[in-house]
């Protein structure tokens, strides 16, 4: 809950690097954000599936040490519980390559990114963020 409150708005990384989900996920919960952190694509679906809501943004990083990113996506993409699921790619990847895989809704920002950057790419895409998105 922030000050007012209200829920905050939830936030999945997806990031095997340790020093780099550690900077996105301090600089989203200082922003206000409640940053939930896995390090594998499988912990991701598995925290989904128990989840009794959805996040409201998912940061992926392709490049995962269990699967690659481009599967988590498409997992979430196949179930229309997730398909609308704002996701922001932050990858190493070439962003050709990150396109090739056929991630199309998808926000691309590279590694290594700006952390004022990646605040602004979040702000913009929750602006309307309201809790209490329910799976169906």
């Amino acid at each position: 809950m922030d000050d007012s409150g209200q829920p905050r708005c939830q936030i999945l990384i997806v990031e095997d690097d340790a020093m780099i989900g550690t900077l996105e996920r301090d600089l989203l919960t200082q922003a206000g954000y409640e940053p939930l952190w896995v390090t594998q694509g499988q912990a991701a679906l598995d925290l989904l599936h128990a989840a009794a809501a959805v996040p409201d943004l998912i940061i992926l990083d392709l490049m995962l040490p269990d699967m690659p990113g481009q599967d988590l996506y498409a997992a979430l993409e196949a179930d229309e519980r997730w398909r609308t699921i704002p996701v922001l790619i932050i990858s190493a990847l070439p962003a050709a390559a990150a396109h090739t895989t056929a991630l199309t809704r998808a926000t691309y920002l590279p590694k290594p990114f700006d952390p004022p950057h990646l605040l602004a790419l979040v702000r913009t895409t929750l602006a309307d963020c309201t809790r209490g998105r329910e799976p169906t």
